[in-house]
């Protein structure tokens, strides 16, 4: 794959569709997610969506000739903690917070992961602080602490609990994305990618008797089950396919601009499909979020 910071030239017809695609795909599964936790508990859709990813994603590295053998023991403990962090802890965290909160402030929250790679970052000794990255850091943070407070200073529990669990999430998936870049400069993306998901799965296994009790298949919708294949094929495969064709074929500024649109996207099919109603607090941390976050990538 081509480094996307030296990616120059024109760009291919397919590029703006591509991101378009995987915009409409990130932005859907806020609400797909959202609405499948309110027919099925999170521990049983978490697992079955990763099961589903697996088997797709192994499955595609063994057809592309998947050979276990470029990776090292190293490269093997590297993959399995990436794989800790991307599906119990990111996702265990994602969907246990956004079934206490709304798709809306899911995706404004994960529109903050490029500060907290940076934080991270910045704490591995990889990057610097700037002075106009941590005017936008603060921005950014301001934003978040005010969409917190949407519900008032008394604030709501539940939603607070939700937010929290949504920005633990965030940290993890900032956290992966660090750590990975390493496997990924060495190794193709899609395949770390893939290895770190199965492991991940397959280390959340020892809890499917706990997390299958009193689980009836019969008893959920077909529209479920329709759900939990968008989440382990469209989200998780297809999306993640589209991501980074896209970064092989211009830089990753452009991608990174266009993505910054999801949390708008996400807000107006929240409007639309649930009828959720914001408060002005919402608008406004989220316009500060947006900023801090472009000033942030391009400061």
């Amino acid at each position: 794959m081509a480094d996307p910071s030296s990616v120059t030239g024109a760009p291919p017809r397919g590029l703006y569709p591509a991101l378009t695609l995987h915009l409409l795909i990130s932005s859907c599964t806020f609400i797909v997610a959202k609405y499948v936790l309110g027919v099925m508990p999170v521990a049983p859709l978490a697992l079955l969506r990763f099961l589903v990813a697996s088997i797709a994603l192994s499955s595609l590295w063994l057809g592309r000739g998947g050979d276990a053998r470029e990776f090292s023991r190293t490269d093997w403990k590297n993959l399995a903690w990436l794989g800790l962090l991307a599906v119990p802890f990111n996702q265990g965290f994602f969907l246990w917070g956004l079934s206490h909160s709304s798709p809306a402030h899911a995706a404004l929250f994960y529109s903050t992961t490029p500060l907290f790679v940076l934080i991270v970052s910045v704490l591995r000794g990889e990057e610097r602080f700037t002075p106009l990255k941590v005017a936008g850091m603060l921005a950014a943070l301001a934003g978040v602490v005010l969409i917190l407070l949407e519900h008032g200073l008394r604030m709501d529990r539940r939603y607070l609990l939700g937010d929290g669990l949504l920005l633990m999430a965030v940290i993890c998936w900032a956290l992966y994305s660090v750590q990975g870049r390493g496997l990924m400069r060495e190794h193709r993306p899609m395949t770390v990618t893939a290895l770190s998901l199965v492991l991940g799965t397959a280390m959340s296994l020892p809890a499917a008797p706990w997390a299958f009790r009193g689980f009836h298949p019969a008893s959920y919708p077909m529209a479920a089950w329709g759900a939990i294949l968008f989440l382990g094929l469209i989200t998780s495969v297809l999306s993640y396919y589209l991501w980074i064709w896209c970064l092989s074929h211009t830089q990753a500024s452009r991608v990174a601009v266009f993505t910054n649109f999801q949390p708008v996207v996400t807000t107006l099919l929240a409007f639309l499909i649930f009828h959720e109603h914001f408060a002005v607090n919402f608008f406004v941390g989220g316009a500060m979020v947006l900023a801090g976050v472009l000033v942030v990538q391009f400061g």
